[in-house]
């Protein structure tokens, strides 16, 4: 399907393009970048939440590392794994969001060590058709995210067990994993879970 596949704009350049939309006076031709979700121009996504699902927002605890309530919230959305800033509390020290229960509704707070994985499993996996596993490549695991060393290998019927070759922050399951060699993408899923620092030991054949 790939062969059949015609891209409109063929190989003109964003700046190309956009030029031709200015001389043409296209509507939106002087447009900025889309960065974030169109249907939040603030930027808030936290507002956009409490707005239309009140009903969904419940109120719950910031623990720390040790479980000890340390100040309270008014909903855990928002709040993402890794943030530092604007979390409603002061510590004393240098603290990140390094869980987020659903259930409970606890926000927890640690070190940034906590937030190390050195892997993650993937779901609902797609690979290129001459793609062999166990492979060795580059991933990335957040959108601009700096690709990293991994030993790719099955987990599952559909699934993927990654081992990074160094530590990697923040992997967060909702996000996705993208397999890279040079600049040809090999494939990618939906990460299920962070693999904790001290879990695995990555491949020394491979070289990771």
């Amino acid at each position: 399907m790939i062969r059949r596949l015609i891209f409109p704009l063929g190989d003109a350049s964003k700046e190309q393009v956009r030029q031709q939309a200015l001389d043409l006076g296209l509507p939106g031709a002087g447009k900025g970048e889309s960065q974030e979700l169109c249907f939040v121009p603030t930027g808030r996504y936290d507002e956009f939440v409490s707005q239309r699902a009140p009903e969904r927002v419940r109120p719950g605890r910031i623990v720390d590392e040790a479980g000890r309530m340390v100040g309270t919230h008014q909903g855990i959305h928002r709040f993402t794994l890794g943030q530092r800033k604007n979390l409603g509390v002061a510590t004393g020290q240098r603290s990140y969001v390094v869980g987020v229960d659903p259930v409970s509704h606890d926000v927890q707070l640690g070190p940034r060590e906590q937030l190390l994985a050195s892997g993650a499993r993937v779901s609902e996996a797609t690979l290129a058709p001459d793609v062999r596993l166990p492979l060795r490549c580059q991933v990335a695991v957040r959108y601009r995210g700096t690709p990293v060393t991994a030993l790719v290998s099955r987990w599952g019927e559909r699934g993927l067990e990654l081992r990074f070759g160094e530590p990697v922050q923040a992997v967060v399951p909702g996000q996705y994993a993208v397999l890279y060699q040079g600049d040809r993408v090999l494939g990618g899923g939906a990460i299920a879970a962070a693999v904790p620092l001290s879990s695995t030991v990555p491949s020394p054949e491979l070289g990771l």
